[in-house]
C-alpha cells in the first residue's frame, strides 16, 4: 500500500490526502492486537495502514466463515434470535437470480455454507473458491469448493458473488477489474459489504462490529463502491440495505468490554435470554428502520456487465 505523508492512498479513490487516524483493537478473538485506520477526506473509506504481514494468524478455524454448513436446529433458532439470519444471502441470490441453470461463483465462500443453501434450493451449477479455506474442507463439499482467489478462476461466469469479502482484499479495484472480465456479457456482479457511512459506524466508532480490525484491510462507503463499480465498467442497478440488529447490541457489548461470540455462548439460557431480550429486540427493529432510512451498516449491491 502507498503511503502519503501520513495518511494513505486510498484503495478506492485512489486518494493520497492525509486524513484522521484511528487505532482499532482486534476484538473478536481479543488478540490484544491494535491497527492504525486512516480515513480518506475524499470518499470517507477507511483502510488499514499496514497488513499484517502474518494475516492468516487472524483466520483461525473458529473464524465464523469455517463454520458447519449445516447449522444445529438449535443453531439455528440461536441464529434467529440474536437477528444474525445466515439464510439472508440465499434468499437475496434466490430474489436476485431466478434462474437456477446459471453459473455462479462464490469469492471468499468460506465453509461453503451458502452455496450449501443455494444447493438445497435447486441450483446446479455452483463453484467457491477461498484463499484462507483449509484444504481438506475442500475435500468435503458436495459442490466445486477450492482454496483460490478470483485470479485462479475461468471466465464466462453468470453471477459472481463476493457475500462480505470485498473489505478482506487489500486491493479492490483490481479485484473487482479481474471479476468484471471473468463476467460472461450481460453478466451480474453481487457484492454485500458492510458501509463506514453508516449510523452505526459512526455512532460505535472504533467499537462498532463491523470494523473487524485487521481482516477487514477496508472500510468503503456507498460513493466508494459506486466509483470501484464505474471503474470496472459495470453499471450499478441495484442497492438493498440489509444490515441486522446486530449492529447495535454487539457493538455495544464491545463498547462494555465485552466479546458477543463469548457472552452469547451460553444463550439461551434463561438468566441470560431475559437480560438480552430488551437489547436484541430493539436492534432487530431498529436495523429495519435504518435500512428504510438506507442507513444501515452494510448493503448489497448489484452490478452488471454491458452485452
Amino acid at each position: 500500500m502507498t503511503m502519503v505523508g501520513s495518511g494513505v492512498r486510498c484503495r478506492a479513490c485512489g486518494s493520497g490526502e492525509a486524513g484522521r487516524i484511528r487505532d482499532v483493537p482486534e476484538r473478536m478473538f481479543q488478540t490484544g492486537d491494535v491497527f492504525p485506520y486512516a480515513e480518506c477526506p475524499r470518499c470517507g473509506s477507511w483502510s488499514l495502514m499496514q497488513v499484517p504481514a502474518d494475516l492468516d494468524r487472524h483466520y483461525p478455524a473458529a473464524y465464523p466463515a469455517f463454520s458447519a454448513r449445516t447449522p444445529a436446529p438449535a443453531q439455528a433458532w440461536r441464529e434467529w434470535w440474536l437477528d444474525l439470519d445466515a439464510g439472508a444471502p440465499a434468499r437475496l441470490v434466490a430474489a436476485l437470480v431466478p434462474d437456477r441453470n446459471r453459473r455462479i461463483l462464490d469469492v471468499g465462500a468460506g465453509s461453503g455454507r451458502l452455496l450449501h443453501d443455494l444447493a438445497q434450493a435447486g441450483y446446479r451449477r455452483l463453484h467457491g473458491v477461498d484463499p484462507h479455506l483449509p484444504e481438506t474442507a475442500a475435500r468435503e463439499t458436495p459442490f466445486a469448493l477450492r482454496r483460490g482467489t478470483i485470479a485462479d478462476c475461468p471466465g464466462g461466469w453468470d453471477v459472481i458473488m463476493y457475500h462480505h469479502v470485498l473489505e478482506h482484499v487489500p486491493a479492490p479495484d483490481e479485484e473487482l477489474l479481474r471479476a468484471a472480465e471473468r463476467l460472461a456479457p450481460g453478466g451480474r456482479l453481487i457484492v454485500r459489504v458492510p458501509l463506514a457511512d453508516s449510523w452505526a459506524r459512526r455512532r460505535y466508532d472504533t467499537c462498532w462490529l463491523q470494523w473487524d480490525a485487521p481482516r477487514h484491510l477496508w472500510l468503503p462507503t456507498r460513493a466508494a463502491i459506486r466509483l470501484l463499480a464505474a471503474r470496472a465498467g459495470l453499471a450499478l442497478i441495484r442497492e438493498i440495505d440489509d444490515s441486522r440488529g446486530n449492529q447495535a447490541w454487539a457493538s455495544r457489548l464491545y463498547q462494555r468490554g465485552r466479546t458477543p461470540s463469548r457472552d452469547l455462548d451460553v444463550f439461551p439460557r434463561r438468566r441470560q435470554f431475559m437480560t438480552m431480550l430488551p437489547l436484541l429486540a430493539a436492534g432487530r427493529c431498529w436495523a429495519r428502520v435504518l435500512n428504510l432510512l438506507r442507513r444501515g451498516d452494510q448493503a448489497a449491491f448489484v452490478l452488471e456487465k454491458p452485452l
